[in-house]
């Protein structure tokens, strides 16, 4: 049993022994979607880490990294990302060679914070791993992520060309995880900047059947609110509901409050869809009283908070002004888990 293994060879402090677990389990909990549980393993057996020998702290350093993966995914970005840039520079004070995935640390807390700067920075420094580690896989991965930093400085053509080679290197691989990721986020995403819908229904489409392969749950979830998104565009309210629907369970599931917001806002946008300005005003009321949209999800460039606004400004001009804010009311007077609960049952 791996984790007994692990368990073991923590409690003795072996870096080596850990070391050869570390990046199985990323890929375990990252695609059950197991993430508080994540948290607890990295963080407990990075404390166990208690050796002054540099294999030893950099071995903390390296399950500190990955432990603020899943932090970011929980909806602790700050937290996060701190954790993940103190990783990295433990690592480099004892000029370890950092890998492609424990930089991810820190890009993914970086992207829900909208700091584009260090997500640039840092798909630098995936790219220039990857080349030394000569690996298929890194090189792969770290296009993924220079391709979404090619995206937000608006470098279209750089950015498509890199998440093509990144593709193709999965589709090589054999690798669903990682062509699931580059056609299912990034490929999509960008047809979706450029305005090129039917493009990117068919990269969302790839990425969910690769995402189905292994049962990726993250992928799946984002997948179903992209392809709600374009069912919207397309005027098909119910085919949106019923995406948005799957990318909810999933959220619900995996414990995720931004990504459950998310959905929210995304439900008002059904509700609106069918005339029903009410219901939509209390689930975004919902939206942006909620500390958390002050984040932006994955899969999306502005904060929650910025885009429920915008969908509540259209409501304020249609709705009376004595039934608006009676919605409002309402709506904040209920809890988000009720909404979500009333939403799936």
């Amino acid at each position: 049993n791996i984790r007994i293994a692990w368990a073991y060879w923590a409690d003795r402090q072996s870096a080596s022994r850990v070391a050869d677990f570390i990046s199985a389990l990323w890929v375990f909990f990252e695609v059950r979607g197991s993430y508080a549980p994540a948290i607890a393993l990295y963080g407990d057996a990075a404390r166990k880490f208690t050796r002054s020998q540099p294999d030893t702290v950099c071995a903390a350093a390296e399950l500190q990294a990955h432990q603020a993966w899943f932090t970011a995914l929980i909806g602790m970005p700050n937290e996060g990302l701190a954790l993940a840039q103190q990783s990295v520079e433990t690592l480099k004070r004892y000029a370890q060679d950092i890998s492609v995935e424990t930089l991810c640390g820190v890009n993914i807390n970086a992207i829900f914070l909208n700091r584009n700067e260090v997500v640039v920075a840092t798909g630098e420094e995936m790219l220039a791993s990857a080349e030394r580690s000569g690996g298929d896989w890194q090189r792969g991965w770290a296009l993924i992520w220079w391709s979404y930093a090619l995206l937000m400085k608006q470098e279209i053509g750089q950015a498509i060309q890199s998440a093509e080679e990144s593709l193709a290197i999965f589709e090589r691989l054999r690798n669903p995880f990682g062509w699931s990721v580059a056609s299912g986020i990034i490929l999509g995403s960008i047809s979706m900047a450029i305005g090129d819908i039917t493009a990117a229904k068919d990269y969302f489409l790839r990425g969910l059947d690769a995402a189905k392969e292994i049962d990726y749950l993250r992928l799946l979830q984002i997948s179903y609110d992209n392809l709600g998104t374009i069912a919207l565009l397309e005027k098909d309210v119910d085919a949106a509901e019923q995406n948005f629907f799957n990318s909810l369970r999933i959220s619900h599931q995996c414990g995720q409050t931004r990504e459950m917001l998310a959905s929210l806002r995304d439900f008002a946008s059904v509700y609106m869809g069918r005339g029903d300005l009410v219901n939509a005003l209390q689930l975004l009321s919902v939206v942006l009283s909620h500390p958390v949209s002050e984040q932006n999800s994955l899969n999306r460039p502005e904060r929650l908070r910025d885009e429920a606004e915008k969908l509540r400004v259209q409501i304020e001009a249609q709705l009376d002004p004595a039934r608006y804010q009676t919605a409002w009311e309402t709506g904040c007077r209920r809890q988000i888990g009720e909404l979500v609960e009333q939403i799936l049952n």
